[in-house]
């Protein structure tokens, strides 16, 4: 996947996390937009509840904003006090739970994974379009899944996890990744996760969805006068109000 990606180079998905309940489910919906030539994608991030009442959170106020551009790395939150939200907090591309689903590299996770598939069997459609299963490495699983903070929070670094994740790609007739899916219950080896997350992961599904492969984005830095001086914020970790699962 990685020359086809590379060829289009810029691009938008829409990544949906869910996480199933007995009697509820809630997806974690990200719309991003990437330019891979820049190393620079932006990205929003919002919580659907099924049905709300199942839950204490309002999850209307969980919505995210990243910027990731020049090797810096831009959030806000509307959860953010009324004096600081709409504007951006620069932060550490190599955060923990600040990553939130995507991870703040120069490249989403839905990148990497496809970077790093693998391929084991392909079958052909008579429209052109192909389904390949194979798999992907674990680190990145977890991201798509929406549980890497609770892996960070457990003190281990995603990139050290051993083990992978069965995964289906399907491509266009030119080969493009249109969607990508990982299924938590297709998971193995993942020996090295608290007991809490290897519970939880067989009932996370991921689908990313890929769309305007080629067609050009404007991935935009928050201007200066929008930037929040960290003594600005509360005492604590200012993403801590992102709902963690």
């Amino acid at each position: 996947m990685t020359e086809q990606l590379d060829g289009a180079r810029t691009g938008t998905f829409r990544q949906k996390a869910t996480t199933r309940g007995d009697s509820f489910t809630l997806d974690q919906v990200t719309e991003t937009s990437f330019d891979l030539g820049r190393q620079a994608w932006m990205g929003r991030t919002h919580f659907e509840a099924n049905p709300p009442s199942a839950f204490d959170t309002d999850f209307s106020q969980a919505d995210m904003r990243v910027v990731v551009a020049d090797g810096t790395a831009y959030m806000t939150m509307l959860s953010w006090p009324t004096t600081l939200r709409g504007r951006w907090l620069a932060v550490d591309p190599g955060a923990g739970p600040a990553a939130g689903p995507q991870g703040l590299s120069g490249e989403p996770f839905a990148v990497l994974a496809l970077r790093g598939f693998t391929g084991m069997s392909v079958v052909p459609s008579s429209d052109g379009t192909s389904t390949i299963k194979g798999h992907i490495d674990l680190g990145s699983a977890v991201g798509l899944l929406g549980v890497r903070p609770g892996v960070v929070k457990a003190g281990i670094d995603p990139s050290t996890l051993k083990g992978r994740a069965y995964a289906t790609v399907v491509t266009d007739a030119q080969g493009l990744p249109t969607t990508l899916t990982v299924d938590g219950h297709d998971i193995f080896g993942a020996t090295q996760l608290p007991e809490k997350l290897s519970t939880l992961l067989p009932r996370q599904i991921v689908e990313v969805r890929f769309e305007q492969l080629g067609s050009p984005v404007d991935v935009a830095v928050p201007a200066s006068s929008t930037l929040i001086d960290p003594a600005e914020m509360d005492a604590g970790d200012p993403t801590g109000a992102t709902p963690s699962t």
